[in-house]
């Protein structure tokens, strides 16, 4: 895979939203240009300043670890976009770029003084990336939403394994905003690809709320169930060992077979496999408490690597620490090396596989630092603007 398979697409980032940073950075990682528009007025990305910062910049407080891990490889244009100037210039940037990304509510091109028909009508072969919570049309349109109200309304909170009792229960992490993000990636390429073909400029109109649901595997199968899926588990998820906790699974009778062969559970409990939900429940308990029995001695190291050899699914639940010193991922090129005020810290630069990353890997920028370069490179103005922090074009 070649690392400069998007060289030739300009993208200009509007907006503030993960999704959007997220899925401009795919684009950025295999080789697109990407400008990142940011109004000064309001100091810039608000990410820059949401959480812990690991960057200085001559003195002041930098960048956080998130606005670090969503722009790298991204050039910064800082523009005041409270004055006619610098909406006048975002305008011009937005109308030259082959692929504009817009997220957020109520999104980056209205702060630019742009409509989706203006860029239609003066740029007709642009592909316009739209990632919001419900999409461009429909009742939810302009309903405030996060998260967790997305999860809520796709039934990401209910549908789950587990008695239809239990309470919602939400995954801890905004995993909808990069799902939705590299499905806006795969449409912008797509889109990009049908223009140099000839076709007309494209909406890629991507509804995180739609994106969760196609998620399932059939929706319509999931609600009649009550859950994802209705497969009962023979024995326990996870079992305690001398040092932690181990995840095993059984796909198929020879996986159940071979994990209670390997844990000398020669005799089940009876119930363990009974229609009544009472009887089943009882017998997952007791099963429960002879699996750790015998784990007890045992490390989760021991456990993974036996029973990884005897075909079983079995895994070993890290911490974030431990993932970032697996090896496998360091062989795999997986993490980058960034120096920053905390210290060296790995970066993903995955999951393409080892080469597939481009070479020319850039930290995310400063503020307006790359005014200059873009404004002449892209619109020919001639502009002094080094930093938004010298200079805000207003």
């Amino acid at each position: 895979m070649t690392t400069e398979a998007l060289r030739a697409m300009r993208v200009v980032e509007v907006g503030t939203a993960a999704s959007g940073s997220y899925c401009a950075r795919l684009l950025a990682d295999f080789g697109a240009d990407v400008v990142k528009i940011e109004d000064t007025a309001a100091g810039g990305d608000p990410t820059r300043r949401l959480g812990m910062p690991v960057t200085e910049r001559d003195g002041a407080q930098g960048d956080s670890a998130l606005f670090v891990y969503l722009n790298q490889n991204k050039r910064s244009v800082a523009l005041d976009l409270r004055s006619e100037r610098g909406r006048a210039l975002a305008r011009r940037l937005v109308l030259a770029a082959d692929v504009v990304v817009d997220s957020g509510a109520p999104g980056g091109l209205a702060d630019c003084g742009l409509t989706l028909e203006e860029i239609r009508h003066e740029n007709p072969r642009a592909v316009v990336v739209s990632i919001t919570a419900f999409g461009q049309d429909a009742p939810y349109r302009d309903r405030p939403a996060c998260h967790l109200t997305i999860a809520a309304l796709s039934g990401w909170l209910k549908v789950k394994p587990g008695p239809p009792e239990r309470e919602p229960i939400d995954v801890g992490f905004p995993l909808l905003d990069y799902v939705a993000a590299s499905v806006g990636a795969l449409g912008a390429v797509a889109a990009w690809r049908a223009v140099r073909d000839g076709a007309d400029g494209q909406l890629v109109d991507v509804s995180e709320q739609e994106v969760a649901v196609r998620m399932y595997l059939y929706p319509t199968i999931a609600a009649r169930l009550g859950r994802l899926t209705g497969r009962q588990r023979p024995f326990p998820m996870y079992v305690q060992t001398s040092n932690g906790y181990v995840a095993v699974n059984a796909l198929n009778a020879q996986h159940r077979q071979d994990a209670f062969v390997y844990m000398e559970l020669f005799d089940e409990p009876d119930g363990l496999m009974s229609a009544d939900a009472a009887e089943r429940r009882a017998a997952t308990e007791e099963l429960q408490q002879r699996m750790d029995a015998w784990a007890a001695d045992k490390t989760r190291e021991e456990i993974f690597e036996v029973g990884q050899a005897m075909r079983i699914p079995v895994g070993i639940p890290y911490t974030l620490t431990e993932v970032v010193e697996e090896d496998h991922f360091r062989q795999r090129g997986f993490f980058r090396p960034l120096v920053t005020e905390a210290g060296e810290v790995l970066q993903p630069v995955g999951p393409f596989g080892p080469g597939a990353a481009r070479e020319d890997w850039k930290d995310a920028p400063a503020l307006g630092e790359d005014n200059a370069e873009v404004l002449e490179r892209w619109l020919g103005t001639d502009d002094d603007s080094r930093t938004a922090r010298s200079e805000s074009l207003g």
